[in-house]
């Protein structure tokens, strides 16, 4: 899932700076989607991020105790 959100923020980023490049308006439309989705994405992505070293350094912490 982190992969997916970060890998699709990527893509649509790569995608807005080649159009932006070729002159289109990415002011309205489905340009506009595009535009929007690295600022919603990156952030998401980096926050699943994180919670995910989180729950796996917890489960480690408890599987080190449990070992013990």
């Amino acid at each position: 899932m982190i992969g997916t959100v970060l890998g699709l923020s990527v893509i649509t980023m790569i995608v807005v700076i080649i159009a932006g490049s070729n002159g289109v308006d990415l002011t309205n439309g489905a340009w506009l989607f595009f535009a929007k989705v690295p600022q919603i994405g990156l952030p998401i992505g980096f926050i699943l991020l994180v919670v995910l070293i989180i729950v796996v350094g917890v489960r480690r912490a408890r599987a080190a105790r449990d070992a013990a």
